[in-house]
């Protein structure tokens, strides 16, 4: 990102100002250029995307400049005398030209990759992210791996005896470890493209990037449940020994829905006697079987008194993704258009865990000026990982 902080003046140089007027003007000054460079944003970003980004007042005094229109300006308020210069000139001097050395965020340089930022940030924003429920974020330190225990339940309370004695208790943990891991790709924004005043050119690329780093979150996470990565007990997350995996496949039905249910009622704790009662509130299904789960849970009034469905599982949200069917490719996973899942409240218990790097949550975007490109180029970057953490919250049925 673009950080330049470039307001604060020290006290020394307001003493040696004498009465301090040229800081105060120099104030007014950084004030200004800040001012325009956001509204410069504004006018390109509307033209760009006028339903994502509405024009505001300060940018209706750009909106109908071209983007070569706009660096001449910028050079000539940076000093720079532009009669004469050829489109190219102009594009790749407005691109090269920074206030005070530094790329600041009012510099044409630095109001493109705002742009291409802020398009960025709002694709990725906007991309449908189905396992959000599914999720507890967190944040890690640093890339080396993590452990995060699988915390057992409460010991059982013991009667006191008569000396008022009370029992130390210890708390079963299992273990599942992870590292974050980077993920990024560099795009850059050429003269050619301002020359052309080709909007959707340095646009269009950041919006897919952002989309495609949602993307991967999805797969990510989706990948945990489809693939078959083991846990911590060297087996994987759907299996005979978790509990977690219907005997049969079957459609989904009352029966079979509700084999489900008890089967996770009946979990036990990690101290080998504990039942956890767990409740599913997610019905997860490929999106083959979307509409039969929504028909499922939408029954109140059906033909056959014995097709009622239980207020209970009407009360299931369901998920529907179309990983489920197709699979995750870049993992190397197979999907299945019939296999279908409960799972519980990430509030009861713990599901899948999504880890970005500490002060770094999401997508983000450094800027330099170009060595591989005649332009700026801008570097986009996602440190994330995700892990499933505990497999009692989940229910598996194959499907046919």
């Amino acid at each position: 990102m673009i950080s330049v902080n470039r307001k604060y003046v020290a006290p020394a140089a307001v003493e040696r100002a004498g009465a301090g007027s040229a800081v105060f003007r120099s104030h007014i000054q950084l004030d200004e250029n800040e001012k325009r460079g956001a509204a410069i944003e504004n006018a390109i970003l509307h033209r760009a995307d006028p339903q994502a980004f509405p024009l505001t007042a300060a940018g209706r005094d750009f909106v109908g400049m071209s983007l070569i229109e706009i660096g001449r300006e910028s050079l000539e308020r940076s000093g720079v005398r532009t009669r004469g210069m050829s489109k190219l000139d102009v594009a790749q001097r407005s691109l090269e030209t920074r206030s005070g050395g530094l790329m600041s965020t009012s510099d044409f340089s630095g109001i493109l990759a705002n742009v291409a930022n802020k398009t960025l940030r709002a694709a990725y924003e906007a991309a449908p992210q189905t396992f959000r429920p599914l999720v507890r974020e967190t944040t890690v330190a640093d890339f080396k791996q993590v452990s995060r225990v699988q915390l057992g339940d409460a010991p059982s309370f013991e009667k006191v005896n008569e000396h008022g004695e009370f029992k130390r208790a210890t708390i079963s943990e299992g273990v599942e470890k992870y590292a974050v891991e980077t993920y990024g790709r560099v795009v850059g924004i050429t003269r050619q493209v301002i020359v052309n005043d080709d909007l959707q050119a340095f646009t269009r690329l950041p919006r897919q990037f952002g989309v495609q780093a949602a993307n991967l979150e999805s797969d990510l996470v989706w990948a945990q449940i489809l693939g078959a990565y083991l846990m911590g007990d060297g087996k994987t997350l759907f299996h005979a020994d978790h509990g977690n995996l219907a005997n049969s496949g079957a459609p989904i039905s009352i029966d079979a829905i509700g084999a489900g249910r008890l089967g996770m009622a009946r979990q036990i704790g990690l101290d080998g006697s504990t039942l956890l009662n767990i409740d599913p509130q997610y019905l997860i299904v490929p999106k083959s079987l979307q509409t039969k789960a929504e028909q499922f849970i939408g029954q109140i009034y059906p033909a056959n008194i014995a097709d009622l469905v239980p207020e209970n599982l009407r009360n299931l949200t369901v998920v529907a993704e179309p990983r489920l069917d197709a699979g995750i490719p870049r993992a190397g996973i197979a999907g299945s258009a019939v296999s279908w899942f409960l799972a519980a409240n990430v509030n009861q218990i713990d599901l899948v865990e999504l880890a970005y790097l500490e002060g770094q949550r999401g997508v983000f975007t450094e800027t330099r000026h170009g060595f591989d490109v005649d332009g700026i180029e801008i570097k986009v970057r996602l440190d994330v990982a995700a892990k499933a953490i505990d497999w009692r919250g989940f229910w598996m049925n194959p499907g046919t």
